[in-house]
């Protein structure tokens, strides 16, 4: 084996396993380091156990609660999996997001793919329909553009994203894109206030306030109302188990509970990574490589062992001249119900205005007088997830806030949360808060900034900040996640593993 076809990969969540799994199939030696004890990253689960009574697993996904884009889950497994290992079963969802609004309209959408217009039911007229039909087909012919624009290829330059916006056609066909932000642009496309807010929380998809975000970002809205949206069965944490055990049959060494200290490269071209184990009293050890692939928050890394000083002093300058911001971060209710009366998969509770509860979120950084709700029970799609498990989150401030998140402000917090979805769904919810997941919780695990649920994020829309730190100059360093191109989401962030490591295969397939 050439001795340039190894590496060393940090961090086993998405990001990691894929990239892994691709370069080990390729006939690399890879070790895969992750600090924690199990894989997934923020794709994590909490198990109590087999219910004696029930004999139902109690199990609650405590990271995504849903995949889009299932095509690209598919085509990974096809790519890496031995045929030894089955790919997790995905479950399409049967029915849409159940939607309940401030003055007590609810309706529930059809589920992705199917026709809209034709199964909303009579709460949205005929004006509305058109409206969104035509919102839509802009939505899926953006989605197309940014596919092979953004998403598959190599993040493009500023001047090359806008000569391709030229040529494809797309900036003649709908010039008004590039002249709204993405809140005039959904102010300007819906009567229907209640469509107005719907479209407007997309944006906390990526991090950004509507008025921040180009209004290219309604391609969004096509992957969750047009594109098939599924549940792997038993859970999402089955696509991190699976990966896992693919990387392990490839050959992967999987070193977990081993976190890494310092890395720095050297003047022969080798990266020194040393690592400590994560037990009180382990000696410290190192590895050399060629190839350093960061598959953590990036801020994390360049803050606490990645010694990069040209990529750290831009990332800071950046932070200083408030170009990039903490995101907002999340808050986690996994609830346990003894009434299992049956609810829709996904339940969204919005607040009066959604503007101004994500405004107080991330401009005020502070707890909304009124948050949005989002309720996620699994047993809607899949029986064999135990009924009781209930998935509760609201938005929540970083730790700028000021907060401390200790255990009675949690317990305060689930309580009014729960408070509103019971009022505003008319439900009794019977049940006990089995765990939260607060954004000091999120800190602790991931290293992002101030808990950010997206780490950093450009305080304006850039099309070119995923490209950062994603795409280096650095000898044999490369960054896979989340917090770099294409973005953040199952899918966005197996792209972007998949086009890492066959790039790195083909350079070295250049060099032999």
């Amino acid at each position: 084996m050439s001795f340039h076809n190894e590496a060393v990969v940090v961090g086993a969540g998405v990001g990691g396993l894929v990239t892994a799994c691709y370069l080990a199939k390729a006939g690399w030696k890879v070790k895969l380091l992750e600090a924690n004890g199990v894989a997934g990253g923020k794709m994590a689960q909490v198990d109590l156990g087999v219910d004696s009574v029930t004999g139902f697993a109690r199990r609650w996904d405590t990271g995504p609660t849903l995949v889009t884009l299932p095509s690209v889950l598919n085509a990974v497994f096809e790519d890496i999996l031995p045929v030894s290992l089955e790919k997790p079963q995905l479950l399409t969802l049967s029915e849409g997001t159940s939607l309940h609004f401030e003055d007590g309209t609810q309706f529930s959408l059809p589920a992705a793919g199917k026709n809209f217009c034709a199964e909303l039911p009579k709460v949205l007229g005929a004006r509305d329909c058109a409206e969104l039909t035509k919102t839509l087909e802009i939505a899926a012919n953006v989605f197309d553009f940014a596919k092979e624009t953004l998403l598959v290829s190599e993040p493009p330059s500023l001047l090359s994203l806008g000569l391709r916006t030229l040529t494809s056609g797309i900036a003649l066909k709908y010039p008004f894109l590039a002249k709204q932000n993405y809140e005039e642009f959904v102010q300007t496309r819906f009567s229907n206030a209640h469509l107005r807010e719907l479209f407007f929380h997309f944006a906390s998809y990526v991090g950004l306030l509507p008025k921040c975000a180009a209004s290219g970002l309604i391609s969004v809205a096509h992957v969750e109302m047009n594109e098939e949206v599924v549940f792997p069965k038993g859970g999402v944490f089955e696509i991190s188990k699976a990966l896992l055990d693919a990387a392990i049959l490839l050959g992967v060494e999987w070193i977990p509970s081993t976190a890494v200290k310092n890395s720095e490269l050297q003047s022969n071209g080798q990266w020194v990574v040393s690592l400590v184990e994560n037990a009180e009293g382990a000696p410290e050890s190192t590895l050399q490589t060629r190839h350093l692939v960061v598959a953590t928050d990036p801020h994390q890394a360049l803050v606490n062992w990645l010694k990069c000083a040209p990529l750290m002093r831009s990332w800071y300058r950046d932070i200083d001249k408030n170009i990039l911001r903490p995101s907002e971060s999340q808050f986690v209710i996994l609830f346990e119900r003894s009434d299992t009366t049956r609810m829709a998969h996904h339940t969204k509770i919005f607040p009066k205005s959604w503007l101004e509860s994500y405004r107080q979120t991330v401009e005020e950084s502070r707890l909304s007088d009124d948050p949005c709700v989002y309720l996620v029970w699994p047993h809607a799609t899949d029986p064999s997830v135990c009924p009781s498990v209930l998935f509760i989150s609201a938005m929540a401030p970083h730790l700028g806030s000021g907060h401390n998140w200790n255990e009675e402000m949690c317990l305060q917090y689930s309580k009014s949360i729960l408070l509103k979805v019971r009022q505003r769904l008319a439900v009794s919810l019977p049940g006990r808060i089995v765990k939260t997941v607060s954004p000091l919780d999120l800190f602790r695990k991931t290293g992002s900034l101030m808990g950010g649920l997206y780490g950093a994020s450009p305080i304006r829309y850039n099309p070119g900040f995923f490209a950062r730190p994603g795409v280096t100059k650095v000898p044999g360093l490369s960054f896979v996640g989340g917090g770099v191109h294409p973005g953040a989401g199952i899918p966005m962030v197996m792209m972007g593993a998949r086009r890492v490591a066959q790039n790195l295969i083909k350079k070295e397939q250049l060099k032999s």
